[in-house]
Formats: structure tokens, sequence, C-alpha cells
């Protein structure tokens, strides 16, 4: 999960578009991921030190997604990640609904509060409304997005 909740989070990526992250999407050398998004268009995405780092942990033998491969099982459909995304947010102890979708929130609030550039954000969304981009400006519970990384990042075994 910590890659799904990365891809979405850093880079932007919708729900749908992270889970079908594969190796033959990935350029190493230039490190980039090249997607089909949502509407067909397909769009090239750079890719930060954090991912690039889980993508050279995914088997490379076999067959299947980025997501999968560090699973160890195929995913039949999104569903079953949504159940992994429910349960990660139960086990931070986040009592209020965050979806997936927030992270790609967090990646656009991260890049304008960095830049302060609305048409950076637009960009790393690929939208074509500077509206749409705006309504993921939004304010957005932080806490809870904090609490998530927080449990994400401890090391297995570790107390709670």
């Amino acid at each position: 999960m910590k890659l799904f909740v990365l891809l979405m989070s850093t880079m932007a990526l919708r729900f749908a578009e992270a889970a079908a992250a594969a190796p033959e999407h990935y350029d190493a050398q230039a490190h980039t991921l090249t997607i089909r998004t949502k509407g067909g268009r397909v769009r090239t995405f750079p890719v930060p030190p954090s991912v690039d780092a889980l993508f050279s942990l995914a088997p490379t033998n076999g067959h299947g997604t980025y997501v999968e491969r560090l699973l160890g099982k195929t995913i039949r459909n999104l569903e079953t990640l949504r159940i992994h995304w429910y349960a990660l947010t139960k086990a931070a102890g986040i009592r209020k609904e965050i979806r997936p979708h927030d992270l790609r929130r967090t990646a656009a609030v991260h890049l304008y509060t960095q830049t302060l550039d609305v048409l950076a954000a637009k960009e790393m969304l690929g939208h074509d409304s500077l509206n749409a981009t705006m309504h993921y400006l939004k304010p957005y519970d932080q806490a809870a997005m904090r609490q998530i990384q927080q449990h994400m990042w401890r090391p297995k075994g570790a107390p709670n």
C-alpha cells in the first residue's frame, strides 16, 4: 500500500492510474512513468526518488502491476485496493472518512503551497479547466493525512 499511496500523494495519480502502473510504463533511465489517464490521454510523469526506490523493490519476474508485484498477488478488481485503503485508515486511527482520491488533492495542495503556482497544480493534475483545479485546492484534513503517513512509515511490528 505504501507505493499505492505515494503514487497518488506525490505524483497526483488517480486511483485507477496508480493501480495500473506497471514496469512496462516506467523508464528507469529518465525516471518517468508514462500511462493512459482519464479521458484516454497518455501522460508522462516524473517519478520521485521515494517511488523510484519502491519500483526497484518489485520482483522483475512474472507479470502484473507494481502494486500487484509488491503485494505478491493479483488484484482482480479495484475494490480490493479500496478495502486495503480503508483498513489502513482504520489502523491509523482515522475516524473520519478519508477517500483515496484525497491523496491526489494532497499532491496538488503540496505543490501549490510550495510554489503558489496554480497553473503548475493544474498541469500536475492534468486538468483542462482551472475551475477543476481550484476544487482540489480547497482545504482538506491535513492532520488525518499525517496520521496515515505516520502509520505507513512505522516499521513492521512496531507498536501503534
